[in-house]
């Protein structure tokens, strides 16, 4: 199944980490994760406005191929406007979606298994309002 990553990107290199572990999340399961953002990351300057546009819009053409959205909800960001406009694009497209709420522990992180650095669960109504951002 092909699975559209939704996480907080903002051009920072720390985002691209926590998206590219998003992504191993969804590999792990069996599935192909797809997140334009990742792909994107170096090519594409977040920070300039059409560079941007056109980054949203590729990552809009690539959720059109996915069978489910999985939305990545670090405790620390919340769903960032990035996000909030890829959530109501994939929902425009009737493409099902998942939430998760992630949450990084103190430990230092291991460069093999991201399950023991971060922690990732299923998001409630309640976590969704908690988290909008």
């Amino acid at each position: 199944m092909n699975v559209w990553v939704i996480s907080a990107y903002g051009g920072q290199a720390r985002n691209v980490e926590r998206a590219r572990a998003c992504m191993r999340f969804v590999a792990a399961r069996g599935h192909l994760p797809m997140a334009g953002h990742v792909m994107l990351h170096g090519i594409l300057d977040d920070r300039k406005p059409t560079e941007r546009r056109v980054g949203m819009s590729i990552g809009a053409d690539l959720a059109k191929i996915a069978h489910q959205a999985w939305v990545f909800i670090f405790e620390d960001t919340g769903i960032t406007s990035g996000m909030a406009e890829d959530i109501v694009s994939t929902a425009d497209h009737g493409l099902p979606t998942e939430y998760l709420i992630v949450r990084a522990t103190p430990a230092k992180k291991p460069a093999a298994n991201i399950s023991e650095y971060y922690r990732f669960r299923q998001a409630t109504w309640d976590d969704l309002k908690k988290y909008r951002g």
